[in-house]
């Protein structure tokens, strides 16, 4: 990583540095029980577009489901109603030619 001219390490980390809890209110990770909202929301959501894939509730659940590794899905809840979520995925990568870094982790979102 390569600090800024005129910042300190500490600096660059600080600003970067994770909220110690989520600034969404009701957010939460999904689970299969939220499959039917997260589908009608995924499916009114792609309406807007006048070519779209159409899903089932199976297959949109195998593709958000968390598996603690890689694949990660977060809703949000008001009420009981799930207004929002959020997918996606890790995909680590071998990094040629560095002794530093065997892997980096990245991100893909669904």
């Amino acid at each position: 990583m390569t600090v800024p001219a005129g910042s300190s390490l500490e600096e660059v980390i600080e600003a970067h540095k994770f909220p110690k809890a989520p600034e969404i209110p009701g957010i939460r990770t999904f689970t299969e029980k939220d499959i039917s909202q997260v589908a009608a929301l995924f499916q009114e959501y792609m309406k807007k577009f006048k070519i779209h894939p159409v899903f089932s509730e199976e297959t949109l659940k195998q593709m958000l489901t968390p598996d603690e590794k890689s694949r990660f899905t977060y809703i949000v809840e008001d009420n009981g109603s799930i207004t929002d979520f959020i997918s996606f995925y890790l995909v680590p990568y071998t990094v040629p030619v560095s002794y530093t870094h065997l892997t980096l982790p990245t991100n893909r979102e669904v």
